[in-house]
């Protein structure tokens, strides 16, 4: 999922992937979601960002547990500005939705 410099909200273009994570966890229910937030260093501070990358993972986590996810299936992390998984930058404005 990606969002808008310095936001943390979950963009309407972006939900569908909620939704298909929901939709799998629905499914197989011994299954797990890993939540990662990412910041990118390009903008911001390192603190401002490691606040936003926690955000960002735990913003999503607020939704598989509204949809009914129970939370202990549910592990969040944050990384703020410290890895990148882009060149990038736009795209370190993101939140990586796992499920194992």
């Amino acid at each position: 999922m990606y969002y808008v410099i310095g936001k943390y909200d979950i963009r309407n273009q972006e939900r569908y992937k909620i939704n298909n994570l929901i939709k799998k966890l629905k499914k197989n229910p011994e299954a797990t979601a890993i939540l990662c937030g990412f910041a990118d260093r390009e903008t911001g501070t390192a603190d401002g960002n490691w606040a936003l990358s926690e955000n960002r993972s735990n913003i999503v986590a607020e939704a598989l547990t509204a949809a009914g996810i129970d939370p202990s299936r549910i592990t969040c992390y944050w990384y703020g500005d410290t890895e990148r998984i882009s060149k990038v930058p736009e795209k370190n404005r993101a939140t990586v939705l796992l499920c194992k």
